[in-house]
């Protein structure tokens, strides 16, 4: 950005007269996160990191905090600040963490989202009309005797 840089401190009158300083300006927007895509078996998300200075590092990771294969960012640039586009497909109930690193400014910031395959929805469901159905032929079984 505009005012980073080296700058020099000047103290008159005292035993050390200078002291220098390096100045790093940053731009650390919130990630935008979003479920582009998902089947009952697995769910494209999708993290966006826009304005960013200087460029951060980009990932995934699960409610573990394990970090997550992605495709290769899309990453655009225009006067010093970017654009970043990471994507991911995941195949589990979780929630999910985009984390924007800006290790030159020691700044991190995240946006999380929480991805339900409909799969495991379909298993519960399976379940409930089953016991449901036990429960209904023993209540026709007790009245026809």
């Amino acid at each position: 950005m505009a005012d980073s840089g080296s700058y020099t401190c000047t103290f008159p009158n005292t035993a050390e007269p200078e002291s220098h300083v390096k100045l790093v300006v940053g731009a650390a927007p919130e990630p935008s996160v979003a479920t582009l895509n998902q089947t009952i078996d697995w769910a494209l998300l999708q993290c966006v990191v826009r304005g960013a200075s200087p460029k951060p590092k980009v990932e995934w990771q699960d409610g573990s905090g394990n970090i997550l294969p992605a495709e290769e960012p899309q990453v655009s640039e225009r006067g010093g600040r970017y654009d970043i586009i990471l994507q991911t497909t995941v195949t589990k109930t979780d929630r999910y963490r985009c984390v924007a690193t800006q290790e030159e400014i020691n700044h991190q910031v995240h946006s999380d989202t929480y991805v339900l395959m409909n799969g495991q929805w379909f298993l519960y469901l399976q379940i409930i009309l089953i016991i449901y159905k036990l429960l209904v032929f023993k209540h026709f079984n007790v009245f026809s005797d």
